[in-house]
């Protein structure tokens, strides 16, 4: 008997997206790096039921974005980035997406939480809470406010079921801003990196370095010659803030570097 004959399995995978750039006739569409990150073929399918062939220009899966392109000589809307951390726990919000493949659905909520970190394994972002329903097929889909501009990414939900119990989870949009430029102007995203191994620390060595009711990171170790070694920072540094701005904790200061462009001081 011969061996058997083996057979390709290719299983379609379903998500959500929104167009962010145009250049010319080439249009750009942001979705989450779970969704279009390792796919073999891209298929881009508007509201209208027009369907667009696509390509991956870039993925980020440390903040689970990526980025793909279509070509169309039609003249679409582009979507309106708005001001994530202007935002209140209370806001209105709405969630577009196709959930189990019901495409184009809306369902309406609250933000309901702002600063979420508990994220996926590896994700640094911090993230929107929300109770509008969120489901299988919405990831990588807008979170709208009531002026109709995104403001986070429809990323993840905490559920029992399998469906959504109104914990639903959103990139913030500024997160994701510089993210699209560097995806459209290279091709990949660059980082900024400190060369510090940093941490929070327990409570009792909070009061015994006097830093009670000061927020920021220690630097447990500092590598050699990285930008830390060189500027000056040493370990056991606890650091406050970047360019002025206030670092709540370990993974905001990772936000926080890892956004500034290589070579800025």
């Amino acid at each position: 008997q011969g061996e058997p004959e083996v057979q390709e399995y290719r299983s379609p995978g379903l998500g959500s997206g929104f167009i962010v750039d145009k250049k010319g006739d080439t249009y750009f569409v942001i979705t989450n790096n779970h969704v279009a990150g390792s796919a073999d073929e891209i298929l881009v399918k508007l509201h209208d039921g027009e369907e667009y062939e696509a390509k991956l220009v870039g993925t980020d899966s440390r903040k689970d974005l990526a980025l793909v392109k279509f070509e169309s000589k039609e003249d679409l809307p582009v979507a309106r980035l708005g001001d994530s951390d202007s935002l209140y726990v209370g806001d209105w919000v709405l969630a577009i997406g196709s959930p189990f493949g019901y495409k184009s659905s809306v369902s309406a909520g609250i933000i309901s939480a702002m600063g979420r970190q508990n994220g996926p394994d590896g994700n640094i972002n911090d993230f929107i809470q929300t109770d509008a329903a969120i489901n299988q097929g919405n990831s990588g889909g807008p979170l709208v406010n009531m002026e109709g501009e995104v403001i986070g990414i429809n990323t993840w939900i905490t559920t029992s079921t399998g469906g959504s119990i109104g914990l639903g989870f959103s990139i913030p949009i500024n997160n994701v801003k510089r993210t699209i430029r560097d995806f459209i102007e290279k091709g990949e995203v660059r980082y900024g990196w400190l060369g510090v191994s940093i941490g929070d620390l327990p409570e009792e060595s909070v009061e015994a370095m006097s830093l009670t009711g000061h927020k920021g990171a220690f630097v447990y170790q500092v590598f050699n010659n990285s930008p830390a070694d060189k500027g000056g920072i040493h370990s056991g540094d606890f650091i406050l803030s970047v360019n002025g701005v206030e670092a709540n904790d370990k993974n905001h200061l990772t936000r926080m570097i890892g956004d500034m462009r290589p070579g800025c001081p």
